[in-house]
């Protein structure tokens, strides 16, 4: 009884330990960050589409580095999105900024070439691409979305 306790004391001070040590672990640094995809922001997107659902949420997490026209730039209070045009539609890639690197992102005008940096954080397919949907054949424009968070300017 007495070891049991014991025991089961450790194993607590390891998982307390262990669960402050992932809380406090600093971020990735993004200009450091190796990527993952370093590619056109249209050839990204599909090899995204070719990829099955299962194994684009295997890719989340990775770095990618991806170049591309702006399509369009919204901000709030604390976050700066840029829109990377794909193409066809209203498909884009959405690059979310924040703290620091919103600055050189907010100089960013459409029609622009720029090499972005983030951490890709999945796709939002349309209808027509996940599913058969009675309202697909209506539009003609895909409405794909990317998401690349943690992003900066690698070059504008």
């Amino acid at each position: 009884m007495k070891k049991t306790l014991i025991v089961l004391a450790l194993v607590a001070v390891v998982g307390i330990g262990l669960g402050l040590l992932l809380y406090n672990k600093p971020h990735q640094d993004m200009a450091s960050a190796e990527p993952e995809f370093d590619m056109a922001g249209v050839a990204f997107y599909d090899k995204m589409l070719k990829t099955s659902p299962e194994e684009r949420t295997k890719l989340m997490g990775k770095v990618a580095r991806l170049s591309g026209k702006v399509q369009g730039v919204s901000s709030s209070d604390s976050l700066l999105n840029v829109f990377l045009d794909l193409g066809n539609g209203l498909s884009a890639i959405n690059c979310q900024f924040q703290g620091d690197d919103m600055e050189l992102a907010k100089a960013l005008a459409e029609g622009q070439e720029v090499v972005v940096k983030g951490i890709f954080s999945g796709m939002e397919a349309s209808a027509s691409q996940e599913e058969d949907d009675l309202f697909a054949g209506l539009l003609d424009q895909a409405n794909d979305q990317i998401f690349l968070t943690r992003c900066l300017v690698v070059e504008p």
